[in-house]
């Protein structure tokens, strides 16, 4: 199964849309299993550095902040959307 999923992200560019407990547990399964991909994060909050200063050590993380956060969204091949809570 792990050799599946590998096959699978291997070659692909992944955005992670929405860093809350969600996208950080999605974020830290693919640390676990593919410690030097490149990910980029998008969330519209700002501050997520300031929350987790954890992603000042990952050199393969870049981030997508602020209004604009779906810039060059199009651009990658797998998008994992998290969950948002709407009251």
């Amino acid at each position: 199964m792990l050799e599946k999923l590998k096959s699978f992200f291997e070659d692909k560019k992944v955005i992670i849309l929405g860093f809350g407990r969600e996208g950080i547990s999605t974020y830290r399964f693919l640390r676990k299993y593919f410690p030097e991909k490149k990910i980029q994060i998008a969330d519209k909050n700002k501050k997520i550095v300031e929350l987790n200063p954890f992603l000042k050590e990952d050199k393969y993380t870049n981030l997508n902040l602020g209004e604009d956060y779906f810039r060059d969204i199009d651009e990658y091949d797998i998008i994992m959307k998290t969950p948002r809570n709407i009251l």
